[in-house]
């Protein structure tokens, strides 16, 4: 009899929790969707507005009130269902208590430009969206649950007439069209490729360093030089060449040719001293030749010094 009695009672109040429901959701104004009651929540879904133009952004309401004492708020999960209509940015979840009574409701932005499916015809054109789903836990039984609500019919009309059809024309102001935006700034994504070509081709040089031929890269060394010398840097070397083998036939005519360039150069006290020494008898030897040598090597770098 006491069992009897305590599942009256929990019939009473459910009874009671539902019709306060159903009263609350009446009464809210905001949303004239069709509500759906079952016995232990009470749902009520729709989309707004119902008559609009294409590519105007919609509103898609559901409201959903329980008894906590039966259905955990936090289990409450609604499917996004809306084709051919898509949600365009965050979801927006609100929660009322009222004493036991729990109030979701969940805001979507709506959004459809494609243009097959979206697109109106010339008379407009109506959208009978999917019926909306929602899942919850049941306390006492632990199982998850579906109420399924339907959704009003939506009605979408063409933004263009029928002499825009008839007759197109360009309408857009390219003066209206914003400056350019970039992740990365172009300036910097230049400097930083050129930075990094340049290590690459520094890099490609290190690595063919080992390969290039160390007499090779002097002999040119020494070549480049030698196109740089001045006449009389290549007389001093000419006999500075023949030096070595002690033979009076090649050193007399290098010092020779060293006393003209000298002459050339307005150095006459040198080019005398350095002409006395290479007719001389016996043959000069290699103290006198090193002596001119560092005088002639004295007068090169003072013509240098003063740009000559």
């Amino acid at each position: 009899m006491r069992r009897k009695l305590g599942w009256a009672a929990l019939v009473v109040v459910v009874a009671i929790a539902t019709l306060a429901a159903v009263l609350a959701l009446r009464g809210d104004k905001d949303v004239k969707g069709p509500v759906l009651t079952t016995d232990l929540i009470a749902v009520k879904a729709d989309v707004t507005p119902h008559e609009h133009l294409f590519g105007d952004r919609l509103t898609a309401r559901v409201d959903v009130l329980l008894d906590r004492a039966f259905v955990k708020p936090e289990t409450v999960e609604v499917e996004e269902h809306f084709q051919p209509f898509q949600v365009e940015g965050a979801v927006k979840r609100e929660r009322t208590d009222l004493g036991d009574t729990t109030h979701l409701r969940f805001t979507y932005p709506l959004t459809c430009r494609r243009g097959g499916p979206c697109l109106p015809r010339e008379q407009g054109r109506r959208y009978q969206l999917p019926e909306v789903r929602v899942s919850y836990i049941v306390t006492e039984i632990g199982d998850r649950q579906t109420t399924r609500v339907p959704l009003a019919p939506l009605s979408g009309g063409s933004r263009l007439l029928g002499a825009n059809l008839n007759e197109p024309a360009f309408r857009a102001d390219p003066r209206d069209v914003p400056a350019p935006t970039y992740r990365v700034s172009p300036t910097l994504l230049a400097v930083a490729a050129l930075g990094l070509a340049g290590l690459l081709v520094l890099g490609a040089l290190v690595l063919l360093v080992p390969l290039v031929p160390i007499g090779f890269v002097q002999r040119w060394l020494a070549a480049r030089r030698a196109r740089r010398r001045t006449d009389l840097e290549r007389a001093l070397a000419h006999v500075r060449a023949t030096a070595p083998a002690g033979d009076s036939g090649e050193v007399r005519p290098a010092l020779e040719r060293l006393a003209s360039e000298l002459e050339r150069t307005e150095s006459d006290d040198l080019a005398v001293q350095t002409r006395r020494l290479a007719w001389s008898e016996p043959p000069p030897v290699d103290r006198e030749l090193g002596g001119l040598e560092e005088d002639v090597e004295k007068l090169i770098a003072e013509g240098r010094t003063n740009g000559r």
